[in-house]
């Protein structure tokens, strides 16, 4: 009997092994509802401000 009508999928002499894997997304989904009002503004005005931030620092293991 040949291999094609031994195995489903199989096309002439070759075969595609397959193997299930874990596939980790994301999605949007809502999470709160808001009312965004806008309006024109005209002019311009300079802002300073001083920012806060963070820096994380991976500490590499030290090799000996």
């Amino acid at each position: 009997m040949p291999t094609a009508e031994l195995l489903t999928g199989a096309t002439g002499d070759w075969v595609v092994l397959t193997q299930d894997e874990p596939v980790v997304t994301t999605r949007p989904v809502p999470v709160e509802r808001v009312r965004l009002v806008t309006e024109w503004v005209t002019g311009t005005q300079e802002v300073t401000a001083t920012l806060a931030h963070e820096e994380v620092v991976q500490d590499l293991p030290r090799r000996p």
